[in-house]
């Protein structure tokens, strides 16, 4: 018998809330039933459809700073359209951050991260090289800003180091070390200066992709990939002495 998945778990999928095991079923599921991949993309379209109208509703409403609540003015009309900012402004407080999946202390780049790794495939890295000057130069250049040592990051135990590259979150340069397992899965770790206090490590996922995440000394990390629990602890623990 097949399981049945209420909206509330495909949601949670969606946000990326579910632990990773639990999402690959998901996904599993979701490939081999036509009927429950619809009710997918049905919650993911009613999400950008709720968005918009929100947004609508934003753009038709009055100019709040300065109401007026007498005379002609004090219409149902007007009400209606103060109902609506109020209405609005409960929804972004309260319901899009079920929607979104975006926790209270959630860091935005992380997500970022890894919406960008769940584009990556087997083949993605498959052919990938760089050379040892290159990948000096990179971690050189990226430490001596950050205040971190690099080198080691090449040798994460069951990963196979394959490139480093500079990349851009909202101004601030993000490196993405990209490994690949034994068995081909791509594997990111990246870090980026974040203006937070230290964060002790944390387990999610992102999809299927199962994720380890920590801040230390201004500087945000996150390991994202398909790799088993085991393997994957021993990579984050290997990391973490190299971050401090």
């Amino acid at each position: 018998m097949k399981r049945q998945y209420s909206d509330e778990e495909l949601t949670a999928f969606l946000d990326g809330e579910l632990p990773f095991d639990k999402a690959a079923l998901v996904e599993k599921a979701v490939s081999e039933n036509d009927e429950l991949c619809t009710r997918l993309e049905a919650l993911r379209v009613g999400k950008s459809v709720f968005l918009a109208a929100a947004d609508d509703a934003l753009r038709s409403s009055p100019d709040y700073s300065a109401p007026k609540v007498s005379g002609s003015d004090f219409s149902f009309a007007r009400i209606a359209q103060y109902a609506a900012i109020l209405l609005v402004g409960i929804v972004l407080g309260t319901a899009l951050p079920i929607f979104w999946g975006d926790k209270p202390n959630e860091t935005t780049w992380m997500r970022a991260v890894a919406d960008y790794q769940l584009l990556y495939v087997e083949e993605t890295l498959a052919d990938a090289s760089q050379s040892d000057a290159k990948t000096t130069e990179i971690f050189n250049r990226f430490g001596a800003q950050h205040g971190l040592e690099l080198a080691e990051m090449r040798n994460l135990p069951k990963l196979q180091f394959k490139r480093a590259q500079i990349l851009g979150y909202e101004g601030r340069p993000l490196l993405q070390i990209a490994y690949a397992t034994q068995s081909g899965q791509p594997v990111a770790l990246c870090i980026v200066r974040v203006d937070e206090q230290d964060r002790k490590l944390s387990k999610r996922a992102y999809g299927a992709l199962p994720a380890y995440e920590w801040v230390k000394d201004g500087n945000g990390f996150i390991l994202i990939g398909e790799m088993s629990e085991a393997e994957m602890k021993l990579a984050v623990d290997a990391a973490l002495n190299v971050s401090g």
